[in-house]
């Protein structure tokens, strides 16, 4: 479920802001529109803000030289993986965010498409709606419903 008024109002039509209620923060999971194809929305948490210094060293992301606490990311040891151990240091540009999914090693996101427009976000998700396990072909029933952090 997404919160869709959560950093302000937009005219539809020309996409101008209209009201701000503030800024995307750093730990916000957002739904946005992916920037090579609008017509696509993903959901990724927002990791960097506008002129921070983002660096990623054996794994493990430094933003401006201070390691960051990801209690919600998820890793794996895959070959995927060993590919985004390193990255940086770059600085995000003003009016952008770096963007990364949760499951570090199976996310297409800043890492490999650059930073996301700030004009790009729909909105801050706040609940679960539903929760598909790929493996098992079933609901995870227990993920349904669950405030986003």
């Amino acid at each position: 479920m997404v919160e869709k008024f959560a950093y302000g109002i937009r005219n539809p039509f020309t996409d101008e802001q209209l009201v701000s209620f503030g800024a995307p923060r750093r730990g916000d999971v957002i739904i946005y529109e992916y920037p090579k194809d609008k017509q696509r929305a993903f959901i990724h948490r927002i990791i960097g803000l506008p002129g921070e210094t983002l660096e990623i060293q054996g794994g493990r992301l430094l933003i401006n030289g201070t390691a960051l606490g990801e209690p919600y990311a998820v890793f794996s040891d895959s070959p995927f993986s060993r590919q985004r151990d390193q990255m940086g240091p770059i600085i995000i540009p003003a009016g952008h965010t770096f963007v990364m999914g949760d499951n570090r090693d199976h996310s297409m996101d800043s890492r490999a498409w650059g930073f996301l427009p700030v004009g790009n976000i729909l909105g801050r998700v706040r609940r679960i709606y539903f929760s598909w396990d790929r493996e098992a072909r079933n609901p995870r029933w227990e993920r349904i419903g669950l405030t986003i952090r």
